[in-house]
């Protein structure tokens, strides 16, 4: 067993020795005499093969330190089972102390198995259980009660004064008070603009000829009609009518749109 092992042990600790498969007796007591003189007569040793762990009465948290397979003449073999007892028997923040192995997943096994501060040595494999027990709990405290807490969320009626509120008027300026040109509300899905497209189908096109139209009667203009029936009535225009949309007017009268009916229904 190499020296270093020697030097991380300490004088009345409860150390566990585990042994895999011995050549003889002998070479494991000889280990034996060599951790006494490491942990004085005040610490205790106590001696386990691996495979009967699992079955010992050693109760949790028990030993400051667990060696596995530490004889030179032991080949050791690590299952989840046997890291699983170590883990359980071991004091929080004990130590592990193994030996070469021929796992060389065996760094990783102890890691998923909850030990921390895995690290390669030159005799093998050091490791700690962390320094709390296994299925311990800590209440949380996040600096106030329920009460506490609850009392954030409350307002007072000085909370809530009539001075504190925001006109929504306020947040308006004079831009948004303006009300929009009605003639640029209506525009070409196509062109996006208040321009008819060239095969439009949507009635922009109809509409500001209307429009057209109307413009120049207000300008004095007289419209003509082609088939001179135009002052009957829509079901008596033609699909291209100038007066399509307009009621029926006396021949000669001269047609004008109010501004009522030039504005959007909202």
């Amino acid at each position: 067993m190499a020296e270093e092992i020697y030097k991380k042990l300490q004088k009345g600790w409860r150390v566990l020795v585990v042994w895999h498969k011995l050549s003889s007796p002998e070479s494991l007591q000889e280990c034996v005499e060599k951790l006494k003189g490491a942990i004085s007569d005040t610490g205790h040793i106590s001696i386990e093969n691996a495979n009967r762990l699992e079955y010992s009465n050693f109760g949790a948290s028990t030993f400051d330190a667990i060696l596995s397979g530490i004889h030179p003449e032991d080949s050791s073999e690590h299952s989840d089972t046997l890291l699983e007892n170590f883990l359980r028997v071991l004091k929080p923040g004990g130590l592990i102390l193994i030996g070469k192995s021929d796992d060389s997943a065996l760094l990783s096994k102890l890691k998923l198995n909850g030990f921390i501060d895995v690290k390669a040595e030159g005799f093998g494999i050091e490791s700690r259980k962390p320094k709390f027990e296994v299925g311990a709990s800590v209440p949380l405290s996040f600096g106030k009660s329920i009460e506490e807490a609850k009392n954030i969320w409350k307002l007072e009626a000085s909370d809530a004064m009539e001075e504190d509120l925001i006109n929504a008027d306020d947040l308006l300026d004079e831009d948004d008070l303006k009300k929009p040109d009605p003639s640029s509300l209506r525009v070409c899905g196509t062109t996006g603009q208040r321009k008819a497209c060239k095969d439009c189908s949507c009635g922009l096109a109809e509409e500001l000829e209307v429009e057209k139209q109307v413009e120049k009667g207000k300008g004095g203009e007289e419209k003509k009609s082609s088939c001179g029936n135009c002052y009957l009535g829509d079901a008596f225009r033609c699909a291209s009518c100038p007066y399509r949309g307009l009621p029926p007017f006396k021949p000669g009268e001269k047609i004008l749109l109010s501004s009522d009916l030039l504005n959007p229904d909202v």
